[in-house]
């Protein structure tokens, strides 16, 4: 299964059904993007090469942000946008290397569409296909076609909220004989833009983009970390496991006790100590808020389930440790976290 080149994020623009006859063994077709999704499906398939956002989230859900984008541009990778949100996000995300394709995409670069609501839509899956509100794209491409897109019409139009915008509503906004021309001549083309794209680019889906090396976002990063390993003990642990080569420091023996007492206190392996006092000695000018300190002290505490105050004195007695040192201990976790985050270790290959 990890041999897909392709992922394609769609479902209320066009159904699946719709755009088999364009889908290859190669392709992966999912629902609308949600945040994390992208991250999500590299991880499971690294073989990706192309991402194409057609549908997402928004409102009911986080939507896909363009920190994660820029992250997945930097990496090489293809994304193209169109149709819905893709295209909104395309536009946005325009001279950082995205892509967008179809009118809705040009209608944004132009200037003629300004907002998420002329894409937006409501929709609520069923075994019988969608049942969803009307597009403000739609009904553009529609008015455009009959010759009747009037400013004031459309002010009006975009006024009714995208979830109630259907076709009681449209009825009850327009003269009659504009209504029945805009349900007689519809135009979806919010699916145009899906269908023209594909019938285009269903026979070669090779990417030219050339991998660009560059820094990982951190808080992409932080996700990926977050998505692979169950702790941040464990997250700590595997990258230095991975430090291989530490150049010999001068610390002071505050440092090196603090680094002691981490180890002892995460249960690691005393060759993980000099690493340790490295890194600390490296970030030894930064610190942290007290509220980041009781994060990651409760953060830790429930990793080793040390729930009641009884316990934790019991755990802090039982490893030797001195209370005094509680606050050196979390900011020198903190400053662990920070590093391997920063420096994107354990995803130099993602």
């Amino acid at each position: 299964m990890n041999n897909k080149k392709r992922a394609i994020f769609v479902d209320s623009t066009i159904s699946h059904d719709e755009l088999s006859e364009y889908i290859q063994d190669s392709d992966l077709l999912l629902p609308a993007i949600r945040r994390g999704d992208i991250i999500g499906v590299l991880l499971k398939h690294p073989s990706i090469e192309i991402i194409v956002i057609v549908d997402g989230v928004f409102e009911q859900q986080a939507s896909v942000t363009h920190k994660e984008i820029l992250w997945v541009l930097e990496q090489g990778i293809k994304v193209i946008g169109l149709s819905s949100l893709g295209a909104l996000r395309a536009y946005e995300l325009r001279n950082y290397g995205m892509l967008g394709s179809g009118k809705v995409f040009e209608d944004y670069l132009s200037g003629v569409l300004d907002g998420d609501d002329e894409v937006a839509i409501s929709y609520f899956p069923s075994t019988h296909g969608f049942d969803k509100t009307i597009a403000m794209v739609n009904i553009r491409a529609t008015l455009e076609k009959l010759h009747l897109c009037d400013n004031n019409l459309i002010c009006k139009l975009r006024k009714i909220h995208f979830k109630k915008r259907n076709w009681l509503t449209l009825k009850a906004a327009v003269p009659e004989a504009i209504f029945v021309q805009l349900k007689a001549h519809y135009i979806d083309q919010k699916k145009k833009d899906v269908l023209l794209y594909f019938q285009k680019n269903h026979q070669s889906i090779k990417s030219e983009i050339p991998i660009v090396h560059s820094s990982k976002n951190i808080y992409i990063i932080r996700d990926l970390a977050n998505k692979m390993y169950p702790t941040l003990i464990d997250y700590l642990e595997k990258n230095l496991q991975s430090m291989t080569s530490i150049p010999i420091q001068s610390a002071t023996p505050f440092l090196e006790k603090i680094a002691h007492d981490i180890v002892i206190y995460l249960e690691y392996k005393k060759n993980h100590t000099h690493k340790i006092t490295y890194i600390l000695n490296e970030l030894d000018s930064f610190s942290y808020k007290q509220t980041r300190l009781k994060i990651v002290s409760d953060k830790i505490r429930r990793e080793q389930k040390l729930f009641l105050s009884s316990d934790f004195i019991k755990f802090l007695d039982k490893k030797k440790i001195s209370k005094s040192n509680l606050t050196a201990i979390f900011d020198g976790i903190l400053k662990l976290e920070s590093y391997f985050l920063s420096n994107g270790h354990l995803f130099n290959t993602l």
